[in-house]
């Protein structure tokens, strides 16, 4: 009798403990969102990470690492990432996120890596470029774009793949060597063997064709969405410190089976016990000070 009401005392434990806690943390890491679109002008797609099926993408939509995001023709995407960093896709570009990590309280582990596979874009810097020597950079057709907090543009023009400054600095490298563009300045790449001529100043005409290619048809509109956005980024951002905490580089990994194994989070402390199921895999979870589980 005594065995059977220890069973059910644990087994209530359990759902209203850390199954509980599974739960809700579930819930409030939000999945990974990175980012949210706030604007759709045409027809756009994303391949959602690791599937190959792609979803009609439209304004409020969410961005997670490693989607896949297609401006079709005639076409422009605007995506608002969680640190405010803005990135415009024009017609005919694809674009995924290879890394992203932000956290709006600790910026020294904060970086952000980006590919964009065909096309032109604009960025514009948010808060993870803004740290002393940020670790961001965007991968193109010709060469890779270190960021150092700024608004760039990239794609091509003329027969070459250009990229301009407007605010800040970058640096522009590929196989063949690497070059500093400072604002106000563009270079022009072939490929990624040829080295980046030196940075010079662009035309008028260049400059009013590169607007041409990112600009909205309600600008006004957009930036006021953006700016209506902010309360929920906040939330979003919270709930991606809480993500990467638990499921980010340095945080607890979560087993697909088996026995649950414990280790220290990010601040190698207080480790939790979390498991996708309390029951699901190797029954019990693993009681921590207790060999094999609970003594039953």
């Amino acid at each position: 009798m005594v065995r059977y009401l220890l069973i059910a005392a644990v087994a209530a434990f359990l759902l209203s403990g850390p199954a509980a806690a599974f739960a809700a943390d579930e819930q409030q890491d939000g999945e990974g969102i990175i980012g949210t679109v706030m604007e759709v002008e045409g027809k756009a797609t994303v391949t959602p990470a690791g599937e190959k099926t792609t979803k009609a993408l439209a304004v409020k939509d969410s961005i997670h690492m490693k989607d896949v995001i297609t401006a079709g023709a005639k076409s422009r995407v605007l995506i608002l990432f969680i640190d405010n960093t803005q990135f415009r896709l024009s017609e005919s570009t694809k674009m995924t996120v290879d890394e992203y990590v932000f956290d709006p309280d600790n910026a020294r582990g904060n970086k952000a890596s980006y590919s964009v596979l065909s096309g032109t874009f604009q960025y514009v810097s948010g808060l993870i470029a803004k740290k002393k020597d940020p670790d961001v950079n965007i991968d193109t057709p010709v060469g890779t774009i270190g960021i150092r907090g700024t608004k760039l543009w990239g794609g091509t023009i003329k027969d070459s793949y250009g990229v301009h400054v407007e605010e800040g600095a970058v640096s522009v490298k590929n196989d063949g060597g690497q070059v500093l563009v400072n604002k106000g300045e563009g270079t022009s790449l072939k490929n990624r063997k040829t080295a980046p001529p030196k940075a010079a100043p662009w035309p008028q005409e260049q400059l009013q064709f590169i607007s041409s290619t990112i600009l909205l048809a309600d600008e006004a509109g957009v930036l006021q969405r953006i700016t209506g956005f902010q309360g929920q980024q906040k939330l979003l951002q919270g709930q991606f410190k809480h993500f990467l905490k638990f499921k980010g580089p340095g945080g607890i990994k979560l087993p697909s089976g088996g026995d649950l194994k414990i280790g220290p989070g990010k601040e190698g402390k207080n480790g939790r016990i979390r498991k996708p199921s309390p029951f699901g895999g190797g029954g019990f979870p693993h009681a921590p000070g207790v060999p094999g589980g609970f003594p039953f």
